[in-house]
């Protein structure tokens, strides 16, 4: 629901139930007294909480090997995030409503009410009504999402699933307060990378010297598993993710060529 449910202007207020903290997660279960759409139109307990609009929507990542590109069939991006929805308060004063852009708030959207009832209704019935044009739930996932479409991943030499080698094999790790190293002979998968943490700095001694994120998340055939930078990991061969994508943009070249024309490549 949550996909169709905000949009960039709506007014809306913060459940009292979840800034208490108190929510019976037993009222989100389809299974239970209220489904999640009935949930939704409970009215909030009426007390000082502040009113909001919304400004934006967060950022979120689907990489090569992520369930929405292997099971949705998802192109490999950065997409619009529903569930995290940008709140900024509103103020009423005699110049009238006023915005406080500089103290924008980031909720789940199931924190939110929306305050136009008849706009809730209408979003309602019209998400149900998109919804049985598809078969399953998954059908209909995959074409809410690709709508949400922004950008291509950020350009990495390693891919998810290439295989890997530690460039120094020999790993710290402390041992009560002593601190010790094994060497790792392993050669490791890449298993995750963090693409919104690649141009992000850490600040890891007394010196004050930052260095890059560990945004790798690699794994070992003997199970160990380690948070990498790119300069700690050095190619031992391409995995089947980056093959596909490049015999199959070699494919097209071939297609083109055998046809008389050339293909340019901007760089």
């Amino acid at each position: 629901m949550a996909k169709f449910f905000f949009q960039i202007g709506d007014k809306v207020m913060i459940h009292q139930i979840f800034l208490q903290g108190e929510l019976n997660k037993s009222l989100l279960c389809h299974s239970n007294q209220y489904s999640r759409e009935e949930w939704r139109t409970k009215p909030p307990v009426e007390e000082k909480e502040g009113r909001f609009i919304v400004v934006g929507f967060q950022e979120i990542f689907y990489g090569r090997n992520s369930r929405e590109v292997k099971e949705l069939n998802l192109k490999p991006g950065i997409y619009v995030d529903r569930d995290r929805v940008k709140i900024a308060p509103v103020r009423f004063s005699n110049e009238g409503v006023i915005v406080e852009y500089s103290t924008t708030l980031t909720r789940n959207s199931w924190d939110l009410i929306l305050l136009d009832k008849k706009i809730e209704q209408k979003r309602i019935n019209d998400t149900l009504l998109v919804r049985r044009k598809f078969h399953n739930q998954q059908d209909f996932e995959a074409f809410s999402k690709q709508r949400d479409f922004i950008r291509d991943l950020p350009e990495t030499f390693f891919w998810e699933e290439d295989l890997v080698k530690l460039k120094d094999p020999l790993l710290p790790f402390w041992e009560g307060e002593e601190k010790k190293a094994i060497v790792v002979k392993d050669c490791f998968r890449v298993r995750r990378i963090e693409y919104f943490r690649l141009d992000e700095k850490l600040v890891v001694d007394p010196s004050g010297e930052a260095v890059d994120f560990h945004a790798y998340h690699i794994q070992s055939v003997h199970g160990i598993q380690l948070d990498v930078r790119e300069g700690d990991i050095e190619l031992v061969e391409r995995g089947p993710i980056w093959e596909k994508a490049h015999s199959d943009s070699k494919m097209g070249d071939s297609f083109v060529q055998s046809c008389g024309l050339t293909t340019f490549h901007l760089v």
